[in-house]
């Protein structure tokens, strides 16, 4: 009988083609493409139809990890939703 060839743990669980795979970390609450970040902004309390005080708060963009061909290679991005559909419609044609 024929030995197994050994696989491994990412080909066997998640599929990964066997391309080479580059992670490019940054900072996961900045999108790698435009560079859009977390921005300060007035969080304004309303009280009998009055504006009684602001106080500050952070509004942090919507930003998610995809997985994208770059060059033949497969690159880990932290990418914003508005850079994904402009991706996905550049694919599209």
């Amino acid at each position: 009988m024929g030995r197994a060839i050994p696989i491994s743990f990412s080909e066997r669980y998640f599929r990964v083609p066997s391309i080479i795979t580059i992670d490019i970390g940054g900072n996961p609450m900045k999108c790698s493409q435009c560079g859009k970040g977390p921005v300060l902004a007035n969080r304004i309390h309303i009280s009998r139809s009055h504006v009684s005080r602001r106080s500050k708060r952070r509004q942090k963009p919507n930003v998610s990890k995809r997985r994208l061909n770059i060059g033949g290679v497969i690159q880990t991005l932290c990418i914003c939703t508005k850079c994904v559909r402009t991706i996905a419609k550049q694919l599209r044609g």
